[in-house]
């Protein structure tokens, strides 16, 4: 007969690895998130730098669905400059939640090993 203390510690053993694999699924989503988001601020940066090289009486236009729209190029770079403040702001929020998920699949990890080496010793 297998005994009650071993059947729960089997349960808490399967809880925790549960937890462990969410976390660090969650956190590979979230860091492709932030490589995506990285790559384009980079694209936004690297148009802005081009568009501050031209001279301001160039004509510019803003890419809206399928049209483009002539676009004042003083327009153009304050738009980008937030969005890139934007996108600055969403990686430092992902970044932060990234740094919680790991300490919390630490932490799991953590209750894991001490609860097998319980069940071990056992």
């Amino acid at each position: 007969p297998v005994s009650k203390n071993f059947v729960m510690a089997n349960k808490e053993i399967a809880e925790l690895q549960s937890k462990l694999l969410t976390s660090n699924r969650q956190m590979g989503q979230l860091m492709a998130e932030v490589r995506l988001l990285e790559r384009e601020k980079r694209k936004t940066e690297i148009t802005l730098n081009e568009l501050n090289l031209m001279p301001l009486k160039i004509k510019t236009y803003k890419a809206v669905g399928r049209t483009f729209i002539a676009t004042p190029p003083k327009d153009l770079k304050a738009e980008l400059k937030q969005k890139i403040d934007v996108q600055t702001t969403q990686i430092n929020k992902i970044t932060q939640q990234g740094k919680l998920l790991e300490k919390r699949a630490l932490e799991s990890e953590k209750n894991l090993q001490e609860l097998i080496k319980k069940t071990n010793a056992k």
